[in-house]
C-alpha cells in the first residue's frame, strides 16, 4: 500500500496597505483508511480529547521517531461483532475510544504501514509501558479526588462529536 497522494502547498499572504507578509507550508496527505492505525483506550473520549491526546502522540512519536498525525476519536466500536457477522448488532462502547493516527517517515514524507509502525511499538514496550502506568496512576488519583469532593464523575461520558473519516 502506498499512499494515494502527497503535496506541498506554500501559502503567502500580504497585507495589501502595511506589506506585511506570512508564509506557511502546508503537507497534505491523501490515504486509504488501510494506513491508518487504531488505539483503543480505555477512556471515554471526552476524556482522551482533553487529556490524553497530546500525551498518547507524543508517547506514539517518541517510539517511533516518525511524525504522528491523529486523524479521528471516536466512541469504540467492537469490530469482533462486525466480524462474527451478528447482524445489526454493533458493539458501541462509550467508556472507550478508539483514537485513530497515521505516521509519517519525516525523511521520505511518506506514510508507513501499520505492521511497520507495530514494529516500532514493539521495540519501545518498556518505555510505553511506563507511561501507561503514569496514566493509570493519575487516573486513579482523579477518580480519588472527585469521590472525595462528592462530585459526579459525569464528565467521563461527555459526547465529543466528530465525523468518522472512514
Amino acid at each position: 500500500m502506498s499512499v494515494l497522494g502527497r503535496f506541498v502547498i506554500d501559502i503567502e499572504a500580504k497585507d495589501s496597505s502595511s506589506g506585511h507578509r506570512a508564509k506557511a507550508r502546508v503537507h497534505l496527505w491523501v490515504y486509504e483508511p488501510e494506513q491508518t492505525i487504531k488505539l483503543v483506550v480505555s477512556r471515554p473520549p471526552a476524556e482522551v480529547h482533553a487529556s490524553y491526546k497530546a500525551g498518547i502522540l507524543r508517547e506514539l512519536r517518541d517510539a517511533t521517531r516518525d511524525l504522528v498525525a491523529l486523524d479521528d476519536i471516536r466512541f469504540h466500536v467492537d469490530n469482533d461483532s462486525l466480524r462474527r457477522g451478528e447482524a445489526g448488532e454493533v458493539a458501541l462502547h462509550r467508556d472507550m475510544t478508539d483514537v485513530f493516527v497515521h505516521v509519517v517517515d519525516p525523511d521520505t514524507n511518506v506514510i508507513l504501514e501499520p505492521k511497520e509502525v507495530l514494529k516500532k511499538v514493539d521495540r519501545s514496550y518498556d518505555a510505553l509501558s511506563v507511561y501507561y502506568e503514569e496514566v493509570t496512576r493519575q487516573h486513579e488519583r482523579d477518580m480519588q479526588e472527585h469521590a472525595a469532593s462528592n462530585s459526579t464523575a459525569t464528565f467521563f461520558y461527555e459526547t465529543l462529536r466528530l465525523e468518522s473519516t472512514a
